[in-house]
């Protein structure tokens, strides 16, 4: 039997393959390869299991082979001479062809099948039934288990997955919000959590919650971080909780354990891995007996975990879950953030209500609440967006079309956050421009207020974003407009297609005034020394939607004027672009491109909306005009900046 590649699970993280614990189990590996194999299974509940099952297959096939088959078989008498009778015979005999041999086949099938005794029969088609079965189980039990990790694995990867999310960040600090729970015979509690890791200077901050600072019953929740705090000392796990790095080092005191690794879903459909370490030694008061790990299956960031411990009272349950989570720089909070060495410091900061705004949610401070062995403290860190956090809204916000002439407004504030705000028609978008952001929504430093009309009107606020242009579907009806003689000549005189034209022409160029709106808007978020200190992940996001837009608006202006050319009689090239290598080559191209831009759709409109005047479509002006303003957005949509 072939022995596979044991090298694979030897120096790896793979696991055996089916081959190499056939060989095992048969007797087939090396001494050297048999030791490593039995080291390995001793340690991977995952591939024991495995082998028990190869083993049970083995067994059950030997038990039908020896108990059903070989009874049914009777040895022929007088063996002599057999073989050259045989062939005697068989040289006398023509070949059948392949419809006898199947007919005949067919023949002494059936015969069997009546000779057979009935018991017999029935016990033969059980335990092939059972055989095929099990054979089955097997194949699928296989097939499943190759998605899921060994413990090991999986903390490795969440481990990995952490020092991705921190690599891109100077002097690195990871923020989190978390929701803690404990349950217990006498009922359950809650209290939020807020937490600042210093990674390089291994510094914590901890700022706990209650919802309200008036209420003492709130105030009493608190307690339940301190036992939880407690509890994770005792057991030699290294605050803060949810972090890969203390669960690591629980596990590997516990001298007996059992893990137990599965596939689930949470919230609404987000698959996670669970990784469940159980100790199997009888506990004692205060003792952790559980710990289930919680990550996400797309790329292994913890999002919950639960403990259970043994106290007096019974088990206590406790679980965390990430409510925020995000990466910051140390510059950005305050130099003293990290001064006070105290673990735990309360406060109560109110949460906004629906009719505050943006820059009261902004500028809204915490309330000092007085907690006993707690150090009380005035205002949580202000907290300083960065442009390259700006460049990640404006990129959301672009792929969920957030930004085409919808009253969306990103600003930065000096020294302060980014501020997401807008007036959107119902209550759906809302909700797909909420969703679209929920990667920064809980981030400390980005601010988001999007409200429906109706919000706005029930509260009798009036909007006050700066007006934005829409897409347009002008219906033309009425009285004449300077270019319908030259539609009508082209049309036969049809009023029908007169009108269609003309509204179609017009929205057309409506909407290729959407994406230059977007583009100037884009443009007037950063300086080009803002450009310049941006870093190249944040630069290439930014370059690539100003690249968008313009591929949008060359391919909506081209259509413009494949419809345009045959009824005016006009014709005019592609307009040919430059090229663009510089941050303030591009700024001047984009504000070229808006001025050739908004020439031209003005000649449209006019042209197409009731009243009187010359029909300017037919100039050689416009058709110069609009092959610059597509040649322009050529040069944008190829810019190689640097």
């Amino acid at each position: 039997m072939s022995q596979g590649n044991p090298k694979n699970w030897k120096k790896s993280v793979q696991h055996p393959s089916e081959d190499d614990l056939l060989c095992y189990i048969d007797g087939e590996l090396s001494p050297k390869l048999t030791e490593s194999l039995c080291s390995h299974l001793e340690a991977c509940w995952h591939c024991r299991n495995r082998a028990e099952k190869f083993q049970a297959a083995i067994s059950l096939f030997i038990d039908y082979r020896s108990q059903v088959v070989q009874p049914l078989i009777e040895t022929p008498n007088n063996w002599s001479g057999f073989g050259s009778k045989l062939r005697d015979v068989a040289a006398e005999i023509v070949p059948p062809s392949l419809w006898q041999r199947w007919r005949t086949t067919l023949d002494r099938l059936r015969v069997s099948l009546q000779e057979m005794d009935v018991r017999a029969a029935r016990l033969t088609a059980i335990s092939a039934f059972t055989i095929l079965l099990g054979i089955a189980g097997v194949y699928f039990l296989l097939i499943s288990s190759q998605t899921i990790v060994s413990a090991e694995e999986l903390i490795n990867r969440a481990a990995a997955s952490r020092e991705n999310e921190l690599r891109n960040t100077d002097q690195p600090v990871l923020y989190q919000q978390l929701r803690v729970k404990r349950r217990d015979a006498q009922g359950e509690d809650s209290a939020n959590i807020e937490l600042w890791q210093d990674v390089d200077n291994s510094r914590m901050r901890q700022v706990a919650s209650p919802k309200t600072s008036a209420d003492a019953s709130e105030v009493q929740k608190l307690n339940v971080l301190a036992d939880l705090d407690n509890i994770l000392r005792a057991n030699n796990y290294e605050p803060p909780p949810l972090s890969i790095i203390g669960f690591r080092a629980w596990r590997k005191t516990l001298p007996e354990k059992r893990d137990l690794v599965e596939e689930a879903k949470i919230d609404e459909g987000i698959s996670v891995l669970r990784l469940s370490t159980e100790i199997t030694t009888q506990p004692v008061d205060g003792q952790l007996i559980a710990s289930v790990l919680v990550v996400r299956a797309s790329d292994y960031h913890p999002l919950e975990q639960h403990f259970r411990v043994m106290s007096a009272d019974g088990v206590q349950e406790f679980e965390l879950r990430e409510t925020s989570f995000a990466v910051m720089s140390l510059n950005s909070l305050n130099p003293g953030f990290f001064a006070d060495s105290s673990p735990v410091v309360t406060s109560a900061r109110p949460l906004p209500s629906p009719g505050q705004s943006p820059e009261e949610v902004a500028n809204a401070t915490t309330v000092a609440v007085s907690v006993p062995g707690a150090v009380a403290t005035g205002t949580l860190p202000n907290v300083v967006a960065t442009a390259e956090l700006e460049v990640e809204v404006l990129d959301l916000l672009h792929n969920a079309g957030a930004d085409l002439g919808e009253q969306i407004e990103v600003k930065r504030m000096p020294n302060g956050p980014v501020m997401i705000t807008g007036v959107v028609e119902t209550l759906e978008r809302k909700n797909q421009i909420l969703n679209a952001l929920q990667s920064v929504s809980g981030n400390p430093a980005v601010k988001i207020q999007i409200n429906t009309v109706a919000d706005e009107i029930a509260r009798q606020k009036q909007a006050k974003a700066q007006p934005k242009p829409s897409v347009e579907n002008v219906e033309v009806e009425g009285d004449t407009f300077p270019a319908e003689a030259d539609l009508r000549a082209h049309f036969n005189g049809s009023d029908q297609a007169v009108r269609q034209f003309a509204s179609r022409m017009t929205g057309r160029s409506s909407q290729a005034m959407t994406y230059l709106w977007a583009m100037k808007r884009l443009k007037s978020q950063f300086t080009v020394a803002e450009l310049q200190k941006l870093t190249p992940e944040a630069r290439s996001k930014w370059l690539n939607v100003i690249r968008s837009y313009a591929r949008s608006y060359q391919s909506e202006i081209a259509a413009l004027k494949r419809e345009l050319q045959p009824v005016f009689g006009v014709s005019a090239g592609a307009g040919d672009g430059a090229s663009v290598n510089s941050d303030a080559e591009l700024m001047q191209t984009v504000d070229r491109l808006f001025e050739a831009g908004s020439g031209s759709n003005q000649v449209v409109r006019q042209a197409f909306t009731t009243g009187s005047g010359t029909n300017a479509l037919k100039t050689a002006q416009f058709w110069r005009m609009l092959s610059e303003a597509e040649g322009l957005a050529k040069s944008i949509a190829e810019a190689r900046t640097k």
